[in-house]
């Protein structure tokens, strides 16, 4: 025992006194003379420290430079003099995203910002208003080779929301925030709400005959033909009328003609 020590002592006195570099290897090659270490292996690694979170950012007084291994995080870490900041993301990054399983998700709370310095949600997208066409949001199913979800701008004029189906017209609605105007079935709404195709409206009262008519306000309702026909005469008769006040006939001292073919 006490020749193995002394064998590993004056080995060690040889290395730190005339060679300064460290080769660690099994083909008997020296050290690189810029590295205190050199390891070289064909076959294994090297193994550094390994910490869970709560001890790595328990060391005392970490030098700048030290790398551990965060085992919960399963990333590289280096000390940079101030924090600590994963291998991976460089020293601007600081590990705002954290991988779990096969998802990622941002580990601060704080909003997220794709072109926007200032994200004021917790997604905020921002591109140029002058960069010429372009879409700034978009959602796509591969499968289907085509666009669900977006928001674009060709022009300062033309520029708004598109959402369709796979199989829908293109777009299935569009809002154009240049002129408020919303379109469904319709890339280019004519008015405030453009559709092409079927309209469908209920609110309990609907049926057959019915007609949807508005109040002094613009609120619509369904009503029925004798409701909505106030001051007409169903073809059928009426009924509810009163002597005197009920007629056929005009109040303008205008002549009542009755036409025929």
């Amino acid at each position: 025992m006490k020749n193995i020590v002394s064998t590993l002592l004056i080995l060690f006195c040889a290395i730190t006194g005339i060679a300064q570099s460290l080769s660690i290897n099994s083909d008997g090659s020296t050290a690189n003379p810029s590295a205190m270490l050199d390891v070289k292996s064909t076959s294994k690694g090297l193994l550094i420290p390994r910490l869970t979170s709560a001890q790595r950012i328990a060391i005392s007084g970490p030098a700048i430079g030290l790398e551990v291994y965060d085992a919960d995080l399963n990333q590289f870490y280096f000390y940079n003099g101030s924090s600590w900041t994963s291998v991976a993301y460089g020293a601007n990054a600081n590990n705002f995203w954290t991988l779990s399983g096969g998802n990622i998700y941002n580990n601060t709370g704080t909003n997220v910002g794709i072109g926007a310095v200032v994200p004021l949600a917790k997604l905020t997208v921002e591109g140029t208003d002058d960069a010429g066409p372009q879409d700034l949001f978009k959602l796509s199913k591969v499968n289907y080779g085509s666009t669900i979800f977006y928001q674009y701008y060709t022009d300062a004029g033309n520029w708004g929301t598109k959402m369709r189906g796979s199989s829908g017209p293109a777009p299935g609605f569009l809002f154009n925030m240049v002129n408020a105007r919303f379109g469904i079935g319709t890339s280019a709404p004519a008015a405030n709400l453009d559709v092409i195709g079927t309209v469908k409206i209920t609110d309990g009262s609907q049926g057959l005959n019915k007609v949807f008519i508005s109040d002094a306000n613009g609120l619509g309702s369904w009503v029925s033909l004798s409701a909505a026909s106030v001051n007409a005469w169903g073809l059928t008769g009426n009924s509810g009328t009163v002597d005197g006040t009920n007629f056929i006939g005009t109040t303008d001292n205008i002549p009542f003609n009755i036409l025929v073919n």
